[in-house]
């Protein structure tokens, strides 16, 4: 019977539950219930405001409505022990560990965990992997046959995947029997059926195996197993089936699943190094078989925290033996390789892993791995599912046989796809997928026009010349090559006067070039058509023939400069030149400490009008600039550039149009990596592989819509420069409306030639 109600329900969300209440009796930590429809939802009150306490649910919230009653739970939360309580509490083990730290001991964050190297997965996103990778292979079998069935997690953890994968199989089976055989199975007090105990330890002992490198989570898992397999047993149940308890010593073993013996062969190691990578043998378990299924979440450590957290010997070994290990690799894409290698001719497996590895340049070798062998893809884009931490994930599954096409889901509620709610997906052919970027999108009309776009046109890249900015290596503790607006004290007309390093310098304007290094405040409002302003100037020690200007040169014609840089000298200096100590800089040498870090595109900025691209941001832009402004290669947090190749027939302004159009954005949003925040990625990497329509200038309805399209974006940079010297709002407002009706018209045009429709 329903207590007195102490609320109501008035909002439902998937990490929380707001109650109205009727009384100031309820506290933090309380647990409210409601009852509806013979299910009992719990919550956790984790806020009070005034009278809404904002709560935590303990199940899904699916079935919940607004407006039903809430009551308060006496004597706090009665928790009936589970098998799955033990690996959370190992999971948090895993986490933390007692170090020694100024003679006190103290609980800290363990290397492993810092690096992302241990994730725990919820639970709901356990079941549904495991539920939709075992039921296609079950489907028809005897439950004699289902014993037949090998099912492994390579990285087991605290055995969560394994648990559930018992689980299923004993459901399975169960379910069988009570449909063919029902005499088969045991009769409980309440009138449920159940497997036998000898039933039940043959599927754990033969169908369920798991490696790990951690001894601990070994062990954890062992028990977390033999605690889910005494479930609902009684004595008389246990009777007749000696020993109780199997022996799973062989079913899990600690090691390191991505190295054997014969990978470190002839390798000089000590005890020391052995015991730390752990190789492993396949042939010590399942007797050396491969698996019908592998299912899991593998360790995620980036090729940096690799080298962070193992040895140079280890991360040898990886980039060896597997092909997936391709420049900036992640450690799941080795997973995901030695996986698919341990599966059966028929097998398949399934992993939570972040989505990053088909968009990528370091997939590359991992996708043509894998790519005709995908037969489902679920991607839950920037959607968070680990607490604590920011992965961006996708569950993938993979056949061993070569798969016709591959279901992709554009997972928008979580809800939806624990309960078997119909999600958006689309089937798209495996054939089309390959060591280039993987174009994913729900939208089948702008697949099917992208695939017509890329049978007619040509890859970016062989359009324009795509580069990266400039990288001094001299960038902290502070910048040493360029000036902001604050450091320079004055300008005359051959040099600037600036106070750098609480010194005065005289540096001669011929050497400097303008640097579009904007603050955050002036990025705000920049877009496409915006006109490009820069405060900052930048030394550029460099020829137009991109070799760097000789010291005694520097001398005579650049005192200075030369004076500057000399007093910079220990900020500038390369390793080589100084122990090992300084900037990584190679060749250098006595004559040439002052070069940039990097000399790539030097000369791609010398006299040579550019689009500048913002790689990460929410909204396009591909600002063109004529002043030779020089840019800095910064990964995601920087800028990089297009500029015309020699031969090329198409202007930038029409380059710029075609990138900045939604179409292209679409294609960007597919391709680029999720950022948190609704950002995208669109680095050097990926402008290059976006397809573009090549136009036959002969035909003069093409030729027609590139000279429109062309006209206007030079008619809304004439309109800029005009804006600029606006003042009233009237005449603002007229401009920037005429901007955005010649914005419309280059849309519509290149509509039409992404459509083409000539």
């Amino acid at each position: 019977m329903m207590k007195k109600s102490i609320g109501k329900i008035i909002e439902i969300s998937e990490l929380n539950v707001k109650v109205l209440l009727y009384t100031q009796e309820v506290e933090i930590r309380d647990i409210l219930r409601c009852e509806f429809e013979g299910q009992t939802y719990r919550f956790e009150v984790v806020e009070i405001d005034s009278n809404i306490a904002i709560s935590v649910p303990f199940k899904s919230v699916n079935g919940l409505k607004k407006g039903l009653d809430v009551d308060l739970e006496e004597g706090g939360l009665q928790i009936e022990y589970s098998d799955k309580i033990l690996g959370k509490i190992y999971e948090s083990f895993l986490t933390e560990s007692l170090v020694e730290r100024d003679d006190h001991i103290i609980l800290a964050a363990k290397k492993e965990y810092k690096y992302r190297s241990v994730v725990s997965t919820p639970v709901e996103i356990v079941k549904y992997m495991v539920k939709n990778t075992l039921a296609p292979i079950c489907e028809k079998k005897t439950p004699e046959e289902i014993k037949d069935i090998q099912i492994a997690d390579i990285a087991c953890g605290s055995g969560i995947f394994l648990e559930e994968a018992y689980q299923f199989l004993v459901d399975y089976c169960t379910e069988w029997y009570m449909q063919h055989d029902s005499k088969h199975l045991l009769e409980l007090s309440n009138g449920k059926k159940k497997l036998t105990l000898t039933d039940k330890k043959d599927i754990l002992t033969r169908c369920i195996y798991g490696v790990d490198i951690d001894v601990h989570a070994v062990e954890v898992s062992k028990f977390s197993l033999l605690i889910k397999l005494i479930e609902d047993e009684t004595p008389a149940s246990v009777k007749e089936c000696v020993p109780i308890l199997p022996d799973l010593s062989s079913n899990i073993k600690n090691g390191n699943s991505l190295i054997c013996r014969e990978d470190i062969s002839g390798k000089d190691m000590s005890i020391e190094a052995l015991c730390n990578i752990k190789p492993f043998e396949w042939s010590m378990i399942n007797s050396g078989s491969r698996f019908d299924a592998i299912i899991g979440n593998p360790p995620y450590v980036k090729t940096e925290d690799i080298h962070t957290l193992e040895t140079e010997a280890e991360f040898a070994v990886y980039k060896k033996k597997y092909k997936s290990a391709y420049k900036q690799f992640d450690k799941y894409f080795l997973f995901l390789e030695e996986a698919f290698n341990l599966l059966k001719e028929n097998g398949q497996m399934c992993y939570i892993v972040p989505n990053k590895f088909y968009k990528i340049g370091a997939g590359q070798e991992l996708r043509r791995i894998i790519s005709k062998h995908v037969s489902k893809l679920d991607d839950f884009g920037d959607m968070q599912l680990f607490p604590d931490k920011t992965i961006y994930s996708c569950i993938i599954t993979l056949c061993k046989e070569s798969s016709k096409q591959m279901e992709y889901t554009n997972v928008t509620s979580l809800i939806d796809l624990w309960t078997g709610e119909e999600q958006e997906s689309i089937r798209i052919k495996n054939e089309l997928l390959d060591e280039n970027p993987w174009r994913l999108t729900t939208d089948i009309k702008f697949m099917k026009m992208i695939a017509t776009v890329e049978e007619n046109g040509k890859p970016l890249g062989e359009i324009v010349n795509i580069f990266n900015g400039i990288q001094t290596s001299a960038e902290r503790p502070k910048p040493v090559y360029w000036f902001s607006k604050d450091e320079i004290v004055s300008e005359k007309e051959d040099e600037i006067i600036v106070d750098k390093f609480e010194k005065r310098y005289h540096i001669e304007k011929r050497i400097l070039k303008p640097f579009f290094k904007p603050t955050k405040a002036d990025e705000k409002g920049m877009g496409t058509y915006s006109l490009l302003k820069t405060d900052k100037h930048i030394i550029f020690p460099y020829n137009a023939d991109g070799s760097l200007i000789n010291v005694e040169i520097m001398k005579k014609e650049y005192p200075g400069t030369y004076q500057y840089l000399q007093d910079c000298y220990d900020l500038l200096v390369p390793k080589c030149l100084n122990g090992g100590k300084g900037r990584d800089i190679k060749n250098a040498t006595a004559d040439t400490w002052y070069q940039y870090g990097r000399t790539q595109a030097l000369t791609a900025f010398v006299n040579t009008p550019k689009l500048i691209v913002r790689i990460l941001s929410k909204e396009p832009m591909y600002a063109y600039d004529e002043n030779d402004m020089l840019i800095a290669s910064g990964g995601t947090a920087g800028y990089c550039a297009i500029a015309k190749l020699p031969d090329s027939k198409y202007d930038l302004r029409y380059i710029q149009a075609w990138l900045n159009h939604p179409y292209t954005e679409k294609l960007f949003q597919i391709m680029g990596s999720d950022f948190e925040g609704g950002f995208i990625a669109r680095g050097t990497y990926l402008l290059k592989k976006i397809p573009f329509v090549e136009l036959d200038f002969d035909d003069e309805k093409q030729k027609a819509l590139y000279e429109s399209v062309l006209t206007s974006t030079k008619k809304i940079n004439e309109l800029n420069i005009v804006l600029e010297q606006k003042k009233d709002k009237a005449s603002i407002s007229v401009i920037e409306a005429e901007k955005e009706n010649l914005s419309k018209q280059i849309e519509d045009n290149i509509t039409k030639i992404y459509n083409l429709q000539f």
